[in-house]
């Protein structure tokens, strides 16, 4: 029987579309994929997740908003809406963090930002560097 997976998002419901496209080769396998875009609450939405389908394969992905560190996974399991009933190492083992400000997802392929802006593209108004995850978080927005 195929798997039941559940994939928490961190991030606006507009993003919806293109997380289907990340996704799509786990739908060739079977599986019963679950995106939901959590823009405000995507750790409580995880926990109550796994309160409901603890059977299911529950995945939190969210922004890292920094760089990795052992005190990042540590920052997320003292937020405000983790709830410590939810054994611990669930989160350790289906936490996942994007790029430390999505946003910086659109600055790595600059070929598509000119098709999609065409002519009014200022390409020269993007930070230098192509290294998008060294990008300070103010340059990038």
């Amino acid at each position: 029987m195929p798997a039941d997976i559940r994939i928490h998002i961190e991030g606006d419901p507009k993003l919806l579309p293109g997380f289907r496209q990340l996704f799509k080769e786990l739908y060739s396998y079977g599986a019963r994929i679950d995106l939901a875009m959590c823009k405000t609450n995507a750790i409580a939405d995880f926990m109550n997740s796994v309160k409901k389908s603890p059977n299911a394969v529950n995945v939190l992905l969210i922004d890292s908003e920094g760089p990795y560190t052992s005190t990042r996974l540590q920052e997320v399991r003292q937020h405000d809406h983790w709830n410590a009933s939810i054994d611990g190492t669930i989160l350790d083992e289906s936490l996942h963090f994007m790029v430390q400000v999505m946003e910086s997802w659109f600055l790595a392929d600059r070929q598509a930002l000119r098709a999609y802006y065409g002519q009014s593209f200022l390409e020269n108004r993007l930070p230098g560097n192509q290294l998008v995850e060294q990008v300070p978080k103010d340059d990038v927005l």
